[in-house]
C-alpha cells in the first residue's frame, strides 16, 4: 500500500468512526480505485489524483450528533483550509493528498451543523 493509499484509507477510517461515511460520496478519479479494489473484473484505475473529492449530500444528516472530522483528521496528519472565495473546505496531509469535501461553510452555518 502507497503512502497516498494509506492517507486514504486513514481519512475513510475517521470518516467511519465519526459516523459521516453513510453520508457522503465519493466522486472524482478515487472512485475509480474503489472500483478496481472492489469489483470482480479486470478493472484497472487509469488515474488517481492528489485529491479525493468527497460530496456531503445532506448537511443535515446525520440527525442524531454534531459530526466533528477536523480534530480526527488532524490526528492523522491532516490540516484543514477553507477557500475564502468558494468556501469550500479542504484537508491537506502534506504533498500526499487533498481531500475536498463538496459543502460549502456557509450552509454548515445556516444549518448550525457542526462537522469539524
Amino acid at each position: 500500500m502507497t503512502e497516498q493509499e494509506k492517507a486514504f484509507w486513514d481519512a475513510i477510517g475517521v470518516f467511519e468512526k465519526e459516523g459521516l461515511l453513510p453520508y457522503v460520496m465519493l466522486i472524482g478519479s478515487w472512485a475509480e480505485y474503489l472500483y478496481e479494489l472492489h469489483l470482480k473484473s479486470n478493472f484497472k484505475a487509469s488515474l488517481m489524483t492528489r485529491d479525493a473529492d468527497f460530496l456531503y449530500r445532506n448537511i443535515r444528516r446525520p440527525k442524531e450528533r454534531d459530526i466533528r472530522i477536523k480534530n480526527s483528521l488532524k490526528d492523522k496528519g491532516f490540516i484543514y483550509n477553507e477557500s475564502r472565495l468558494s468556501e469550500v473546505g479542504k484537508f491537506v496531509k502534506e504533498n500526499i493528498l487533498e481531500l475536498e469535501c463538496a459543502f460549502p461553510y456557509s450552509i454548515y452555518n445556516k444549518t448550525h451543523q457542526k462537522i469539524y
